[in-house]
């Protein structure tokens, strides 16, 4: 394919440089050889007229006039010929190149066109993450005012983070500084939301002894023990203020989350099934 194409460019390459050293070779040649030719016969014609006096004014202009006529057109000749040569091999030179460039862009859309085509779980870069597999747990969607399952994004409207100014709070459980560490995200953790006054009243909230701890904890591989007492400090929080089952649904749809994401290995210590 590239050897054909490269031919064919080398051709048209040629001929165009051909043509164009032909009449630029005719040119110069011409004009070249009408001035030797008029200086040769110009030079002649003084010669012969300068005897009869008189004729020396007649015969040079003659000479010369005469001179250019066969200097021009034999100059033009071999001058063309000079050219045409010249630019054919110039011209295969670059229409080699020509068909090299041809050849690469008829090639790349061939294989452009082969490629298989993108699906949702493709990334355009190595260093994208893959799509959560449970994504579509991540926010619950039941009855009661308080939504339970992943983080999430504000920005993009998902989790319990979302909606923003809903004056809620999204409860991280475990405390996401407690697995920063350990390849679990802070959008893709387990959340609930709740109200920010019980929010505050938390073990984790604002502690960092008790986050350090945390971690030490699920470094140990027990995620799944941090995980259930930080549901029973809920359950705690919301009893103190007068309201033992407020965060049931909630705590119901992260757990649904979370079993998700041990499923799929993607939980600190979870390999999957």
């Amino acid at each position: 394919m590239s050897d054909g194409l490269e031919t064919i460019g080398g051709l048209v390459g040629g001929m165009a440089q051909g043509g164009w050293g032909l009449v630029k070779g005719a040119a110069v040649g011409g004009v070249l050889g009408a001035g030797t030719g008029a200086l040769a016969g110009g030079a002649a014609g003084a010669v012969i007229g300068a005897p009869t006096g008189p004729g020396a004014v007649i015969a040079i202009p003659s000479g010369a006039g005469a001179g250019a006529v066969v200097g021009g057109l034999g100059g033009a000749a071999v001058g063309g010929a000079y050219g045409a040569v010249t630019g054919v091999r110039q011209g295969v030179e670059d229409g080699r190149e020509w068909g090299r460039w041809l050849s690469e862009k008829i090639e790349g859309a061939q294989k452009k066109a082969k490629a298989k085509p993108k699906t949702d779980a493709d990334t355009d870069c190595a260093d994208c993450k893959p799509k959560n597999p449970c994504e579509h747990l991540k926010r619950g969607n039941g009855e009661g005012p308080y939504r339970g399952g992943g983080h999430g994004s504000p920005k993009q409207g998902t989790g319990t983070s979302s909606p923003v100014g809903d004056e809620l709070d999204s409860h991280h459980i475990p405390s996401k500084g407690s697995y920063k560490d350990l390849g679990l995200s802070a959008e893709e953790g387990p959340a609930i939301q709740m109200l920010q006054r019980d929010h505050v009243k938390t073990n984790s909230y604002l502690n960092k002894d008790f986050v350090r701890s945390q971690a030490r904890l699920l470094k140990a591989g027990k995620f799944d023990e941090v995980f259930a007492s930080d549901i029973a400090n809920v359950r705690e929080v919301a009893k103190n203020a007068g309201d033992p089952t407020r965060y049931g649904e909630a705590i119901k749809e992260m757990i649904k989350y979370k079993e998700c994401l041990d499923k799929h290995g993607i939980t600190p210590g979870k390999k999957g099934r």
